[in-house]
């Protein structure tokens, strides 16, 4: 099993159960969170977690990790969109997770 770790928009190739990591950047300070617009159907969201800046200061930058396996074969699309709230668009994140 492969543990794969992204944090650009890039198509990655991976087999079925490997571990497709993804780091999104997001500053606490701002009130957005991403939110998910998509995951392929050959793909499970396993965990997401949220890493906080060791800079102390208000504005300091922060990690947003999400963790996915891939289940079956095909290329698996993923759509983020980082939101002040549901409604409003600030920024996107997409990439194709290819399974073999």
């Amino acid at each position: 099993m492969k543990h794969v770790v992204t944090s650009d928009a890039r198509d990655v190739t991976v087999a079925a159960g490997d571990i497709v990591e993804l780091h999104l950047m997001e500053r606490s300070s701002s009130g957005s969170t991403w939110f998910t617009d998509r995951i392929g159907d050959g793909l499970v969201w396993t965990n997401l977690r949220y890493l906080p800046s060791n800079n102390p200061l208000p504005g300091a930058g922060a990690e947003r990790i999400m963790t996915l396996r891939a289940k079956k074969p095909g290329t698996w699309p993923v759509s983020m969109r980082l939101r002040p709230s549901r409604h409003a668009t600030a920024n996107e994140y997409e990439l194709l997770v290819n399974v073999t």
